[in-house]
């Protein structure tokens, strides 16, 4: 299942790979058939990349908050 695909929650090179599945499920006898795969894949590869890196950024950020934390809780200790 993927999750929501809007537009805005994605890169435009995603944008394209769903716009591609979306176009070739419109065509009931190629959705049904299998034809539409190679695009279900491509989305899948794609959503998957991005949920990689926004993970890689999330843990960045948090660390930097964890950081500020600790920075701020040992000055109110020296005080």
């Amino acid at each position: 299942m993927h999750p929501d695909l809007a537009e805005h929650l994605h890169t435009d090179k995603c944008n394209e790979f769903i716009h591609q599945l979306k176009e070739c499920q419109k065509n009931f006898w190629t959705s049904v058939t299998g034809g539409c795969g190679q695009f279900y894949v491509q989305v899948n590869s794609c959503l998957h990349d991005e949920r990689i890196l926004r993970r890689a950024k999330n843990f960045e950020l948090s660390q930097e908050r964890k950081r500020r934390s600790l920075e701020k809780a040992t000055q109110q200790e020296k005080q």
